[in-house]
């Protein structure tokens, strides 16, 4: 009955960063965009929930284009994405 009662006591916020870790770990990053999200939203002013989901997003990005690559080598968003990275390092 205790842990119950804490567990109903702690900030929301903080049972969400537990989750943080574990969807890292998983590389489940559109969860783990999620709640960067759920974070920001509850701790509008706390400057590393505004930091996180920009990195969130890189993963995403990675994650994705790996998606691409496995489904279809040849698509026309993999050629797309490898001009981009070479405009941008050039």
């Amino acid at each position: 009955m205790f842990w119950s009662a804490a567990i109903y006591r702690r900030p929301r916020s903080l049972v969400r960063l537990q989750l943080v870790p574990s969807y890292e770990r998983s590389g489940n990053v559109p969860a783990l965009l999620d709640r960067y999200r759920a974070l920001s939203d509850l701790s509008p002013r706390e400057p590393e929930y505004a930091y996180q989901p920009g990195r969130a997003y890189r993963k995403l990005s990675k994650w994705s284009y790996r998606r691409i690559m496995r489904q279809d080598p040849r698509s026309a968003r993999v050629y797309q994405t490898l001009d981009q990275c070479y405009v941008f390092h050039s």
